[in-house]
């Protein structure tokens, strides 16, 4: 939205005419300069709001200067919810310095998630596959106990073996279930990414201390999208952006294999008081970021190992 001039703030009517331009606004406006009619401030219907404003300086013009200009975190002339995070200056041949300050703020914390998903496929031994075991073994190996040594694999008669009786790929023309010759299989991978902005710095560092540990959805994303499978996410990457008050905080989650999930032994569940000290045990549900107790105290879970 245009934000409409108004005659008792920034905008105003004409305070004078120098040197052919014109000079809208209030005496002092901003920082010392004069607040031009006509800011914007904008919505992206997620809970993020964008604007900016003009402001005019006099400065001297055989030796122009930045102006004393809005400062990071300074409100924005009609809606205090928006803080300026960056300024442009240019210079006229008149002393006059045109600064158009940006600001950036939040109509609900956090906003809603944007959302990204990819899928790919990558090639793992086929020793991996969850039906190995049905398909190779006829006998497990037994480990070496006290005085009795180790008993090997004993593999299907299918099974081609290699000198150190480890499994090397399944005979063709022997195997069944169109397997022979099968050494690797393609294991299915979903990304998703999802960015959002907030005011708290608990998030800042819920998030950093999330990496490398699983859930069972990934962050706020919304739990339609989420596919019907026994399986569950690993948080494997984010970043986060200062935005004058506020952080842009990108978290990529990476789907399990379908049927497998994360192994819990070494990616423990994702907490949600940050920084290594929310984390639920290892058995445990992630509830998500307890967002009311950010800036309070870590929300923890009151689980046990």
């Amino acid at each position: 939205m245009t934000v409409p001039p108004s005659p008792n703030g920034p905008g105003g009517q004409l305070y004078k005419d120098q040197y052919g331009i014109r000079y809208y606004g209030i005496t002092g406006g901003v920082a010392g300069g004069i607040g031009q009619p006509g800011g914007n401030i904008s919505s992206d219907g997620r809970g993020l709001l964008e604007g900016n404003w003009t402001f005019i300086y006099q400065v001297d013009p055989g030796l122009p200067r930045v102006p004393n200009v809005p400062r990071r975190g300074a409100p924005h002339p009609t809606d205090a919810r928006l803080k300026c995070y960056k300024t442009d200056s240019s210079f006229g041949p008149n002393g006059e310095c045109r600064v158009t300050a940006s600001y950036i703020g939040l109509e609900r914390d956090p906003t809603e998630g944007m959302i990204e998903i990819t899928g790919s496929t990558s090639e793992t031994s086929i020793v991996f596959h969850p039906g190995f075991p049905t398909w190779a073994i006829e006998k497990p190996a037994i480990p070496a106990k006290g005085a009795k040594k180790a008993v090997p694999t004993e593999w299907k008669t299918w099974v081609k073996a290699n000198d150190a009786h480890e499994f090397e790929r399944f005979k063709v023309g022997e195997t069944p279930g169109d397997l022979g010759g099968v050494e690797a299989y393609l294991t299915p991978r979903c990304t998703v990414r999802v960015t959002y902005y907030t005011g708290s710095t608990g998030a800042v560092k819920a998030t950093q201390g999330g990496l490398g540990v699983a859930a069972e959805r990934p962050g706020n994303f919304p739990g339609s999208l989420i596919p019907d499978t026994k399986a569950n996410w690993l948080l494997n990457n984010c970043s986060v952006s200062e935005y004058g008050t506020i952080f842009k905080i990108t978290e990529e989650w990476m789907l399990s294999e379908a049927g497998k999930p994360w192994n819990p032994y070494i990616y423990g569940p994702h907490g949600n008081g940050g920084s290594g000290g929310g984390f639920t045990n290892f058995i445990g549900k992630w509830t998500g970021i307890n967002w009311p107790t950010l800036g309070t105290k870590p929300a923890i879970s009151d689980g046990k190992i």
